[in-house]
């Protein structure tokens, strides 16, 4: 069953501050066909996102109003002035930011290139690394670099509800399916969020970790006409690449059997996160 949600006209609510301008408003929704509170709230500000009350106004978070039935919901989303972040590529880094250039390690098993083998008549391996006599493949671990930033704001405890904690949840893990903070499409992977309350609000630091797309690259080989290595077409950052290998015979320059040669003969390049709009972590106060 698709989900539907109906705008609840006639609960609406709004509070003013001392000069009578209004500082917050909420909607009532009537979500039908969600199989959890989750999709619910989801829906239900998908839903206000794309019909905010005003140009002025941003969803700030949701939360159950009532259970109606088994899968039928109402729902009230909060809303407050626009001038939330997006989940483009943003010119300037937001207040309170810390940017991490970091490194790990890696394992990795076929080289980027092939430089050489010593004696030329040996066995070559067609970059696979550290393969011993009996054809495996043990590879080796270098550094790489994992950049990460975090990010810190101040959320009032309206918006810090538990719907936006769900979404949190939820987030967690997935990678960047737009520009966001000047990286691109694939390269930034939300690592979570912590939170401390100071009074009445909170203090939320979002996670990010970045790893670099990259595009038309070769591994293994070396580079001749005849050993020219596997072309991959595109990775993005934090897509996952594996190779598999062939065994055979390693000849000798008088056809004598040398040793037994592994090798990588294909690259299979794969998505293990998913992609979600990082515009709804909101990572500016609003």
């Amino acid at each position: 069953m698709a989900v539907t949600v109906q705008e609840l006209f006639a609960d609406a609510q709004q509070e003013h501050n001392a000069e009578g301008g209004r500082v917050s408003a909420s909607r009532l929704y009537l979500v039908r066909g969600a199989a959890s509170e989750d999709e619910a709230c989801l829906n239900a500000l998908q839903s206000a996102d794309d019909h905010p009350p005003n140009d002025n106004w941003d969803p700030t978070g949701a939360e159950i109003d009532e259970r109606l039935d088994e899968d039928s919901w109402r729902v009230r989303v909060s809303f407050g002035p626009a001038g939330g972040s997006s989940s483009g590529d943003d010119e300037e880094d937001p207040n309170n930011y810390t940017f991490d250039t970091g490194n790990g390690t890696m394992h990795r098993d076929v080289a980027l290139e092939h430089v050489a083998t010593y004696p030329a008549t040996a066995a070559s391996f067609n970059g696979a690394i550290g393969v011993d006599g009996e054809g495996n493949v043990l590879g080796c671990d270098v550094v790489m670099p994992q950049p990460g930033f975090t990010e810190t704001v101040t959320l009032s405890k309206g918006q810090f509800n538990a719907a936006y904690k769900r979404k949190l949840i939820y987030l967690t893990g997935k990678v960047n399916d737009s520009a966001f903070r000047g990286f691109e499409r694939g390269e930034v992977r939300f690592d979570g969020a912590s939170a401390q309350k100071n009074g009445e609000d909170w203090s939320v630091t979002y996670r990010f970790s970045v790893s670099e797309n990259k595009a038309d690259f070769v591994v293994g080989g070396d580079g001749t006409e005849s050993n020219p290595g596997i072309t991959v077409d595109e990775k993005l950052g934090w897509d996952y690449i594996w190779f598999r290998y062939a065994q055979h015979d390693a000849k000798g320059p008088n056809g004598n059997v040398i040793g037994v040669v592994r090798e990588p003969i294909s690259a299979h390049v794969e998505r293990v996160y998913e992609f979600a709009d990082f515009g709804e972590i909101k990572s500016e106060e609003e």
